[in-house]
């Protein structure tokens, strides 16, 4: 006779209860792990496809300047303070800010002399209050003016619904490098939208 878990009594429904909540609750920490894994790559390629997006400055323009018809680069403080932070149970786990490219801070009728990438760094410690259950994958522009620019275009009328493009990019990241990851049985799972 083989020896169970329950020292020699037998078991009742409520030791069938605890070893299947047990089993769930490991089963949920591995998915955690997994999903924060496969987040993190779409972080990074995010981080890469940033990059590339926004052309870096070409040398006949100087320090300012640059950018296509799509991606604009003034001063490049709105390229710096677009990034990928990803949370787990509130904890900021990992970010991926684009390369740094700014030279000088950016004058805004919001709130003064702004540089990109310290916003993105501010706005990304203060997402550890707000995502506080589960695991996150949050993309943000964080200077004030990066609504005006998608909604209206820069003052050089360029980069209309970038950041809208942006999001669909990391989403199909996101679903790519989730479904990748066998582990992870996503029957029934949603990506939630973000709300602008």
């Amino acid at each position: 006779m083989q020896k169970n878990l329950f020292n020699d009594r037998p078991h009742t429904q409520k030791d069938n209860e605890k070893v299947m909540v047990m089993a769930i609750q490991a089963f949920a920490e591995k998915a955690k792990l997994a999903l924060t894994k496969a987040v993190r790559k779409a972080g990074e390629e995010l981080k890469q496809g940033v990059d590339q997006r926004f052309e870096p400055y070409p040398e006949e323009w100087g320090k300012t300047g640059g950018g296509n018809d799509r991606y604009p680069v003034y001063t490049g403080n709105l390229h710096d303070s677009t990034g990928v932070g990803v949370y787990c149970n509130g904890m900021l786990r990992s970010y991926f800010p684009p390369t740094r490219r700014t030279y000088y801070q950016q004058a805004n009728n919001y709130s003064g002399k702004v540089w990109g990438h310290e916003m993105l760094m501010e706005a990304l410690q203060e997402g550890s209050t707000k995502y506080s259950e589960g695991v996150w994958a949050v993309l943000t522009s964080a200077v004030p003016y990066a609504e005006h620019v998608n909604v209206n275009g820069s003052s050089k009328s360029r980069g209309r619904e970038y950041f809208d493009e942006l999001k669909d990019y990391f989403i199909e990241l996101l679903k790519n490098n989730i479904s990748a990851d066998k582990s992870l049985r996503l029957e029934g799972t949603t990506i939630i939208e973000p709300q602008s």
